[in-house]
């Protein structure tokens, strides 16, 4: 059996943005990757939080992590 050469759907977009949520009632944990970082970030969002999950995700496809985290923090 050989290897497929064809490219994967996503290899040529760099505006592609992972993301996957463990839902809970208490806290919904978010992990995100973009093609543009080495590594995958994780972050914790209150459960039920919809708001709050989609400005994370605005943050992260505008590269204003620094400034969501900040925020929530306080």
């Amino acid at each position: 059996m050989q290897a497929s050469t064809v490219d994967t759907p996503t290899a040529g977009h760099c505006g592609t943005i992972f993301v996957t949520i463990e839902l809970s009632q208490k806290t919904w944990l978010v992990t995100l990757h973009s093609p543009d970082r080495d590594r995958i970030s994780r972050h914790k969002v209150e459960g039920g939080d919809h708001a709050g999950l989609l400005a994370l995700i605005e943050s992260i496809r505008y590269g204003r992590l620094s400034s969501w985290v900040r925020r929530r923090r306080s």
